[in-house]
């Protein structure tokens, strides 16, 4: 062999080496780092579920707690489950989360009432459910562990909170139950994929399946021993491992536990998708270095055989008082039995029922023991009876008409004399038939009192109807519905209801509602994967407007804004007035941010055109700011300052532009007044 080909085949053996080992340790280190980017990669998806489900169930316990407040404790106490039915029918509105429907347990856990309404499950016992015994116990709303409801065949978790009284003492339970498959609630992690193969579910600590792909597994045990990893998460261990699935399928499984519950979220994946990058640079780190070595063995030959030609060449590599007193009316005495006594002094209600059942025990005690006239006796009643501000309607055993007192007389148009006789609902509905809520016969006979409210036409407003047997010792005689006209209170609530979330000029979301409506559309896009855009408002010199036109003009030229804004805005974008002049838009479910810049140019050209108020021509503009979730900020406040920033800099640079919050722009301060607006929306 010649010097050329020792020299070559030395060099490659040398290239071949140091290549061969050099490629196993880089093929080493880059197959360790890439699979601790797989693994961190799983793992983050399940920390991002983890995080977002915690998220969904605390803000399921504070809706559940704020439902709780607002429920009107004392209809519920008094028994006008209407009352109670219409809040609950307005909060599933403001919470439509809670779509399977809002109940009210009593203390002993019986079923009060609910929305929408299932009358088949009134006063049933739920005292044996896992979430009313926790909440008595843990004197707190709780997060209940998911079952199968009985009535959708559909799993379903129950938020809970205690409804209290002036006292701190419980006197219900408020349950919200949330359909575990809908898209308010865990659908949308039930439908997400990770690559082809990968899918996530839930478990809690007691082995049932919360949540998984697969409908037979719902709600299912997890058998033991068949996996490690899930037996290691249940003693403490969170963050991704390889491992092997019940059905003996090689898996790489992240498991996180969801924060303040007994929950653990998996997100799995086939080993061989994970892997198949890893196999794939594998692949070609090989014939890369195949390759490599060919081609330095093939050169360092040229070369070799080159550098060696010169030695190759020289050697060659409530009725029955107004029977006893017509009764007393041809008797000429009035002697009212105890039992009579004993159910007025029965009646607790601190409203003007029991102001009126008070004024006739006094009266009846007082025909009793004096041994007066019959005749001033009963001129006696009769101002009584005539003078209460309440309709008040005397009925027999069938229904009929006994007598009316004053008021009714002149809110039916009716005189006792023509009423009687017929029965009640024919004079108080005008209608031939009952309506729904109207007591028949046997439940009076019963001596239960019935309570309802109801819209009637004439008169027009909103009636309280309180229906109470009359009885004479063993007997019921009759009874008496007492007709309380309870419109303006109802319309009070219901503008301080309008008042506290709105603002009265504009009838724009206020700052409170707007609290409300970011958290809902960030917790929204952090489920979607989308963005959310906050755009502060501030209309240019408006204070002139003011001080030039007047406050009168100025409120006019408000609404007038108000209406053109909205017109640019999205069904589901929040508009809502914060200040005098400032506004906020919530732009919701965006891909990119363009999406919100084209909606600022509208609002700009929209609001350019002049305005004409009495006579008056005027133009007013504004300058907007803009600030990104989850770009610019993961929190309503955060995303509020920054987006308010932005609009000064918008002032900043002339008004009646738009700017979007940027770092730098905002470290470097507003702009002097003139610069020209730029935006690159990429």
């Amino acid at each position: 062999m010649n010097l050329g080909a020792k020299t070559t085949a030395l060099l490659a053996s040398i290239v071949f080496t140091v290549l061969t080992t050099a490629s196993f340790f880089w093929l080493h280190y880059q197959e360790e780092s890439l699979k601790d980017t797989i693994f961190k990669g799983v793992d983050g998806q399940a920390q991002i579920a983890a995080h977002g489900i915690a998220s969904f169930m605390d803000d399921g316990i504070r809706a559940a707690h704020a439902v709780s407040l607002t429920l009107p404790a004392e209809a519920l106490v008094l028994g006008r489950f209407r009352e109670v039915e219409a809040h609950l029918k307005r909060m599933l509105d403001t919470f439509p989360k809670f779509q399977n429907g809002i109940f009210i347990l009593d203390r002993e856990g019986r079923f009060v009432t609910d929305y929408p309404r299932h009358p088949e499950l009134r006063g049933q016992s739920f005292a044996f459910r896992e979430y009313y015994q926790r909440t008595i116990r843990e004197d707190r709303g709780i997060v209940g562990q998911p079952y199968r409801s009985k009535r959708t065949g559909r799993p379903v978790i129950t938020f809970t909170a205690p409804v209290r009284n002036t006292k701190g003492q419980i006197i219900a339970i408020l349950c919200c139950s949330v359909d575990l498959l809908s898209q308010e609630a865990l659908g949308g992690y039930r439908k997400q994929k990770f690559g082809n193969t990968g899918y996530l579910y839930i478990f809690d600590r007691a082995r049932q399946l919360v949540l998984h792909p697969e409908d037979e597994r719902l709600l299912t045990q997890v058998p033991e021993g068949k996996n490690r990893l899930l037996e290691a998460s249940l003693a403490g261990f969170e963050g991704a491992e390889e491992t092997v699935n019940s059905k003996g399928v090689p898996m790489l499984l992240a498991l996180r536990r969801i924060p303040n519950t007994e929950w653990i979220v998996g997100v799995q994946v086939t080993q061989k998708e994970a892997y198949a990058p890893l196999i794939e640079a594998r692949t070609r780190i090989f014939f890369i270095t195949g390759i490599s070595i060919l081609v330095v063995i093939i050169i360092g030959a040229a070369a070799i055989r080159r550098v060696s030609r010169p030695l190759q060449q020289l050697e060659r590599v409530a009725s029955r008082i107004g029977a006893e007193l017509e009764d007393a009316g041809t008797k000429g005495t009035y002697d009212p039995p105890h039992s009579s006594l004993d159910s007025l002094s029965s009646i607790r209600s601190r409203d003007e029922i029991g102001l009126l059942a008070s004024s006739f025990l006094r009266l009846a005690t007082k025909l009793k023991q004096t041994l007066g006239s019959l005749h001033r006796s009963a001129e006696d009643w009769e101002r009584t009876f005539n003078s209460v501000h309440e309709a008040v309607v005397t009925l027999d055993r069938e229904g009929r008409i006994v007598r009316l007192n004053q008021t009714a007389e002149d809110w039916f148009r009716t005189s006792s004399h023509r009423a009687r006789g017929q029965f009640g609902y024919q004079v108080i509905f005008s209608a031939e038939t009952p309506p729904r809520d109207w007591p028949d016969a046997a439940s009076l006979l019963k001596r239960r009192k019935v309570a309802w409210s109801q819209r009637l036409e004439k008169p027009a407003g909103i009636f309280e109807f309180t229906a109470a047997a009359i009885t004479s010792s063993e007997e019921t005689t009759g009874a008496v519905l007492v007709i309380n006209d309870v419109t303006a209170r109802v319309e009070s609530e219901e503008q301080v209801r309008e008042m506290a979330f709105y603002d009265h000029l504009t009838g724009l979301p206020n700052r409170f509602l707007l609290q409300d409506r970011i958290q809902q559309a960030l917790a929204a896009a952090g489920r979607s994967k989308k963005k959310t855009g906050v755009m502060f408002i501030d209309l240019d010199h408006f204070k002139e407007i003011n001080d030039l036109y007047g406050h009168d003009v100025g409120d006019e030229a408000l609404r007038q804004v108000v209406k053109r804004t909205s017109e640019c805005l999205r069904t589901n974008d929040t508009f809502s007035r914060i200040g005098g002049d400032e506004f906020v838009v919530v732009i919701q479910n965006i891909e990119q941010q363009n999406e919100a810049v084209a909606i600022a140019e509208r609002i700009i050209s929209c609001q350019s055109r002049p305005l004409v108020i009495n006579g008056q021509e005027m133009t007013i503009t504004s300058s907007l700011g803009i600030a990104f979730f989850p770009d610019d900020g993961e929190n309503g406040d955060t995303l509020l300052k920054k987006a308010d920033r932005a609009m000064y800099r918008a002032k900043g640079r002339g008004r009646n532009n738009y700017q979007c919050f940027t770092q730098k722009a905002d470290e470097d301060g507003p702009a002097p007044t003139g610069e020209v607006k730029t935006f690159d929306p990429n």
